[in-house]
């Protein structure tokens, strides 16, 4: 008990340390706006100012700031979620929804997440009246233009934010929105090796081609199928989901005991959430809570036998660490404190290797003494993740879109 008393409080100070380093990341641009430095790789190279989204965004540095008031109930963090998003509450509904993405990484459906999650942290009904605004502003047209499908970029992510939002809301528009995400979803499928109907994630290689995982593949878009049949109960949402699954599962390797990423450039067994064991673990779990099978049950067997619990090369949630960490402590609250345990040690074990370094291991690196501040890529991810391991029963699973 002494023991795991000493590592609350390491972590308390760890937390408040990270919000001091994002902090230092403000600054006034040359266009005269105001926001944060952060990093995004692109193919202009490193992008310097912070975007909107969820991924590598101020909504995503807000969500961190709110879950810092939701544990400490101190006020200054909650002013600081406000001024993180004000730009929202500035700038036309058009303009935020009208985007080149609109999943729940980049794009309509993260803001639309994001300012909900933001409401329950706060306990601010600001934060879900914009939602509101931006679900009534989202078109189908807009919708049907979208032609990446994914949970990150695509309609799968859009369906995940607008049913956050009609579970806490009963907003029907947005349930309404959600099932033309879904029947987009449905129409835009090719078939594949005769026995799938799948989605086009190749990013435009050429060749048609379907991603595993769950930020970019199957594992994301049948967790949102599941979900959304879950308040539906429209059985073409449920076979859909089941015949991405039954494909990622073609991907299985026994002897590894995980499934390999086919995503581009990644052709590798990894631990990762946006491709590997952490993030189809993450969706496997997230649809259960929406829908029972045997399946389902059999690969998060498949997730607890291939987990292994050890510091990765990166730190971030997206494919780092904190990945693993956040999905012990589902495991743990769902199946057996052990994991709970792992988690904690995993933690300190991350802690401590930053503190002989002086950085967490952020993509893409320590640049000009600024570790990059967002969510997935960044410190305010690995910040949340530690919040909820002080409280995981308080603070949501941005990982797993609760």
């Amino acid at each position: 008990m002494t023991e795991q008393f000493t590592q609350a409080e390491d972590i308390r100070c760890e937390v408040k340390s990270i919000v001091e380093d994002v902090e230092r990341t403000g600054v006034t641009f040359e266009d005269g706006t105001t926001g944060r430095v952060g990093f995004m790789s692109s193919l202009d190279g490193l992008n310097l100012k912070t975007r909107n989204g969820l991924y590598s965004g101020q909504i995503g540095i807000a969500l961190y700031f709110a879950a810092m008031y939701q544990y400490f109930e101190d006020e200054i963090y909650r002013e600081k979620a406000e001024q993180a998003v004000d730009f929202i509450f500035d700038r036309d509904e058009e303009e935020l929804v009208d985007t080149a993405y609109i999943g729940a990484g980049a794009g309509v459906g993260s803001l639309v997440y994001g300012l909900d999650l933001l409401s329950e942290l706060t306990d601010n009904q600001r934060y879900r009246n914009r939602a509101a605004d931006l679900v009534s502003e989202l078109s189908k047209e807009i919708i049907e233009d979208d032609d990446q499908y994914d949970m990150l970029l695509g309609a799968a992510g859009t369906v995940t934010g607008l049913l956050r939002h009609w579970e806490h809301s009963d907003n029907s528009e947005a349930l309404d929105k959600a099932i033309l995400c879904g029947e987009h979803l449905l129409d835009s499928r090719y078939d594949k090796w005769a026995d799938y109907k799948l989605w086009d994630t190749s990013r435009k290689e050429g060749t048609l081609s379907t991603s595993t995982g769950m930020g970019h593949g199957v594992a994301g878009i049948s967790y949102s199928l599941y979900r959304l049949y879950q308040h539906t109960q429209r059985d073409a949402f449920r076979v859909a989901a089941r015949n991405a699954l039954e494909f990622e599962n073609l991907f299985y390797s026994k002897h590894q005991h995980n499934w390999k990423s086919n995503f581009v450039g990644i052709k590798h067994y990894s631990h990762w959430w946006c491709n590997g064991l952490a993030g189809i673990g993450h969706a496997r779990l997230g649809s259960l809570q929406y829908r029972t099978s045997e399946t389902l049950e059999r690969d998060m067997n498949r997730v607890r036998n291939g987990l292994e619990p050890q510091l990765l090369a990166e730190d971030s949630v997206c494919h780092g660490t904190f990945a693993q960490i956040n999905l012990l402590i589902d495991l743990g609250r769902m199946y057996d404190e052990q994991y709970l345990e792992a988690a904690w040690e995993l933690a300190s074990d991350a802690i401590e290797r930053r503190r002989r370094a002086g950085s967490y291991r952020v993509d893409p690196g320590h640049i000009d003494g600024i570790d990059n501040p967002v969510f997935f890529l960044g410190t305010t991810g690995v910040g949340y993740t530690l919040l909820r391991l002080l409280a995981p029963a308080e603070i949501p699973s941005v990982l797993r879109f609760e």
